[in-house]
């Protein structure tokens, strides 16, 4: 699983923005999926994807102190692009028996 997110090469608060964007563009697919399909609620409704679900809201508002750490800040942003990678691929595979027959892009 990659996320398409800019190369490290960018400044830090575009790479940030758009880590904010990526995650709330899964959550508004997330939840249009299940506007309509029982299953894509059920899947909304485990506890993982809850738990996913706050987490990601809370990344939707995160953002790059002018005069901080530069060094502290590449970390952190990267220990939440892991911890995003990590969440999508736990969802994905703690849901396989909700998903059979089921898609995102239904």
């Amino acid at each position: 699983f990659v996320m398409l997110l800019p190369s490290d090469d960018e400044k830090l608060g575009l790479r940030t923005a758009d880590l904010a964007d990526w995650c709330r563009g899964f959550i508004n697919r997330l939840s249009a999926a299940g506007a309509d399909n029982p299953t894509a609620r059920e899947v909304m409704d485990s506890g993982i994807a809850q738990e996913t679900l706050h987490d990601f809201s809370k990344i939707t508002r995160v953002t790059v102190a002018p005069a901080g750490d530069d060094l502290e800040d590449e970390a952190a942003y990267m220990e939440l692009v892991d911890y995003v990678r990590a969440s999508v691929q736990l969802l994905f595979e703690e849901t396989v028996a909700l998903r059979d027959g089921w898609s995102l892009v239904n």
